[in-house]
Protein backbone atom coordinates (compact mmCIF):
# COMPACT_ATOMS: atom_id res chain seq x y z
CA UNK A 1 0.00 0.00 0.00
CA UNK A 2 2.80 2.44 0.79
CA UNK A 3 4.38 1.66 -2.58
CA UNK A 4 1.23 2.81 -4.37
CA UNK A 5 1.27 6.12 -2.51
CA UNK A 6 4.90 6.57 -3.44
CA UNK A 7 4.17 5.85 -7.09
CA UNK A 8 1.21 8.27 -7.04
CA UNK A 9 3.43 11.02 -5.59
CA UNK A 10 6.06 10.40 -8.28
CA UNK A 11 3.39 10.48 -10.98
CA UNK A 12 2.06 13.80 -9.66
CA UNK A 13 5.53 15.33 -9.51
CA UNK A 14 6.39 14.31 -13.08
CA UNK A 15 2.89 14.78 -14.48
CA UNK A 16 2.45 16.38 -17.86
CA UNK A 17 5.30 18.85 -17.43
CA UNK A 18 3.28 21.48 -15.63
CA UNK A 19 5.30 21.10 -12.43
CA UNK A 20 8.58 21.38 -14.30
CA UNK A 21 7.39 24.62 -15.92
CA UNK A 22 6.48 26.00 -12.51
CA UNK A 23 9.85 24.93 -11.14
CA UNK A 24 11.60 26.72 -14.03
CA UNK A 25 9.66 29.90 -13.27
CA UNK A 26 10.57 29.61 -9.60
CA UNK A 27 14.25 29.15 -10.46
CA UNK A 28 14.22 32.20 -12.73
CA UNK A 29 12.50 34.30 -10.07
CA UNK A 30 14.98 33.21 -7.41
CA UNK A 31 17.85 33.96 -9.78
CA UNK A 32 16.73 37.57 -10.24
CA UNK A 33 15.92 38.04 -6.57
CA UNK A 34 19.41 36.82 -5.78
CA UNK A 35 20.85 39.26 -8.29
CA UNK A 36 18.93 42.09 -6.62
CA UNK A 37 20.32 41.16 -3.23
CA UNK A 38 23.81 40.94 -4.71
CA UNK A 39 23.35 44.37 -6.33
CA UNK A 40 22.35 46.00 -3.04
CA UNK A 41 25.07 44.16 -1.12
CA UNK A 42 27.84 45.26 -3.46
CA UNK A 43 26.62 48.87 -3.37
CA UNK A 44 26.54 48.79 0.42
CA UNK A 45 30.01 47.28 0.77
CA UNK A 46 31.68 49.69 -1.67
CA UNK A 47 29.87 52.70 -0.22
CA UNK A 48 30.80 51.71 3.32
CA UNK A 49 34.43 51.15 2.32
CA UNK A 50 34.51 54.62 0.76
CA UNK A 51 32.87 56.16 3.84
CA UNK A 52 35.37 54.40 6.11
CA UNK A 53 38.29 55.68 4.01
CA UNK A 54 36.82 59.20 4.09
CA UNK A 55 36.63 59.03 7.88
CA UNK A 56 40.21 57.79 8.19
CA UNK A 57 41.54 60.47 5.86
CA UNK A 58 39.28 63.12 7.46
CA UNK A 59 37.81 64.41 4.21
CA UNK A 60 35.30 67.25 4.43
CA UNK A 61 33.22 65.78 1.58
CA UNK A 62 32.50 62.06 1.08
CA UNK A 63 34.37 61.80 -2.21
CA UNK A 64 35.62 58.27 -1.70
CA UNK A 65 32.16 57.07 -0.71
CA UNK A 66 30.73 58.54 -3.91
CA UNK A 67 33.54 57.00 -5.95
CA UNK A 68 32.92 53.61 -4.31
CA UNK A 69 29.19 53.85 -4.99
CA UNK A 70 29.77 54.86 -8.61
CA UNK A 71 32.27 52.05 -9.18
CA UNK A 72 29.93 49.45 -7.65
CA UNK A 73 26.92 50.75 -9.56
CA UNK A 74 28.80 50.77 -12.85
CA UNK A 75 30.14 47.27 -12.29
CA UNK A 76 26.77 45.85 -11.33
CA UNK A 77 25.04 47.52 -14.27
CA UNK A 78 27.64 45.93 -16.55
CA UNK A 79 26.90 42.52 -15.01
CA UNK A 80 23.17 43.11 -15.44
CA UNK A 81 23.70 44.05 -19.08
CA UNK A 82 25.84 40.98 -19.62
CA UNK A 83 23.21 38.69 -18.04
CA UNK A 84 20.32 40.17 -20.02
CA UNK A 85 22.09 40.03 -23.37
CA UNK A 86 22.54 36.29 -22.83
CA UNK A 87 18.75 35.98 -22.49
CA UNK A 88 18.13 37.36 -25.98
CA UNK A 89 20.13 34.62 -27.69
Amino acid sequence: MSENKLEDNNAKSVGDGKNTEEADKDRKALRWMGFGLEFVGVLAIFSYAGWWADQKLEHAWPWLMLIGFAAAFTGMMYLLYKETTDLRK
